[in-house]
């Protein structure tokens, strides 16, 4: 995941270490604090990510009415930051990055995502860093490798730190839930730490959702969007996922019950 500020980690001991605290912090390091297999953080990731049906409809419909503004929401730093000083990543991005589009859908609606919180960063997905049309630079590639490219959890990884990580189905249909929880279930969301954008610890649970979603409803009332663009039909830039058919109404009944 990106920096929220520019210039916003540090190189420490010929290692990156991001400015946001739990990026750079090992699961259970603290037995007060920070314990929980997973966090929830209001930036999103682009490289693994599992994105839920409805949230991507809603993304694709204000992504729809940005691309057609004059110019796309800047988001603002937070009061305790100078304005002199703080540049967030993100406005620096272009109408047609579509995580820029996400990250503003985010911030205004007050969403976050589920991320695993592992010894040494471990993860469920990585990125090898490849040489690409912006980056393709020997020496710069060495150094992204070693800022993005995490550790995978392994069957042994999970033995190791007692994570559940295999179903076993015989045993699930004779034991109740509460007994034997499912693979990689989530913590219980009042011991799950929440995160802003800027990676503001909130409160947790159903407190520091609604305190998310009352800034993102005071950054609406702040905008005032210009639609001056004009989006072929089949703009490329949707992602074709616009011009399928709408599935049948009751194709996700359910789906939304399975969020934390």
């Amino acid at each position: 995941m990106n920096e929220a500020y520019e210039n916003g980690g540090t190189h420490e001991a010929g290692r990156w270490k991001p400015s946001c605290g739990w990026q750079s912090r090992y699961y259970r390091r603290s037995a007060a604090q920070h314990t929980a297999s997973a966090v929830l953080f209001g930036q999103p990731c682009s490289w693994g990510a599992v994105l839920l049906p409805g949230h991507w409809r809603a993304f694709l419909e204000r992504a729809h009415t940005l691309r057609r503004a004059a110019q796309v929401p800047e988001l603002p730093c937070p009061k305790d930051k100078d304005p002199r000083s703080c540049k967030v990543v993100a406005n620096r991005w272009g109408r047609s990055s579509w995580k820029r589009l996400l990250i503003v859908h985010m911030v205004e609606r007050g969403l976050v995502m589920a991320y695993p919180n592992l010894p040494g960063r471990t993860s469920f997905s990585t990125n090898h860093v490849e040489p690409g049309l912006h980056n393709h630079n020997a020496q710069a590639l060495i150094g992204q490798r070693a800022r993005h490219t995490v550790s995978l959890v392994t069957d042994p990884f999970c033995v190791k730190i007692g994570l559940r990580c295999r179903a076993d189905l015989d045993a699930e249909i004779a034991t109740s839930a509460a007994e034997m929880p499912p693979p990689f279930a989530l913590p219980a969301a009042d011991e799950v730490v929440t995160y802003d954008f800027y990676c503001a610890e909130q409160l947790t649970g159903e407190v520091g959702f609604e305190a998310l979603a009352a800034a993102g409803e005071q950054l609406l009332a702040k905008q005032k969007l210009e639609l001056v663009n004009e989006l072929a039909e089949h703009d490329p830039a949707e992602y074709v996922l616009r011009s399928r058919p709408p599935p049948p109404a009751d194709a996700w009944a359910g789906e939304e019950a399975r969020e934390l």
